[in-house]
């Protein structure tokens, strides 16, 4: 890989200590990319960097992930530009659809804790009747000493 030297595109800037001209601390620092700066074909990509400042560069006019790039990250990329793209009343349907799902998700959620704590009272139910100590049966299900005492 070049060094930052070489790639006029991006800039590697550390602080200086302006009273002794050392570097204030190797791990802090900026980075600048200049986009307009990186003038690198397709083909003349040479590592993953290269490949990052070109979709930057280039995602507006993409109309497919390349071949090089066909990854799930890059994958990632281009779906979130394609949310760019939707028209408000597309992008509300999206959400919407999206939010279904969740809710969708949250009451499967919901459904399973229901069965869980049915299960848990079915289970002190029966220990109940056999006489169990009340700790025990709070220790097993997981149930409060009142709800057994309400049972």
């Amino acid at each position: 890989m070049k060094s930052s030297f070489e790639d006029h595109y991006l800039q590697n800037i550390s602080l200086v200590n302006t009273g002794t001209g050392e570097i204030f601390h190797n791990g802090l620092g900026f980075k600048f990319l200049e986009l307009p700066e990186f003038d690198k074909r397709e083909d003349e990509l040479e590592n993953e960097l290269d490949k990052w400042v070109y979709v930057l560069k280039h995602m507006h006019s993409l109309g497919k992930i390349p071949e090089y790039l066909d990854k799930r990250i890059f994958q990632k990329i281009f779906n979130v530009a394609e949310m760019g793209k939707l028209s408000p009343e597309q992008r509300f349907l999206y959400e919407s659809d999206l939010q279904k799902q969740s809710d969708y998700q949250c009451v499967l959620a919901d459904m399973v804790e229901k069965g869980k704590l049915e299960f848990s009272i079915e289970i002190a139910r029966a220990m109940k009747k056999e006489n169990f100590d009340i700790y025990k049966i709070a220790k097993f299900t997981k149930l409060s000493i009142e709800q057994i005492n309400n049972l």
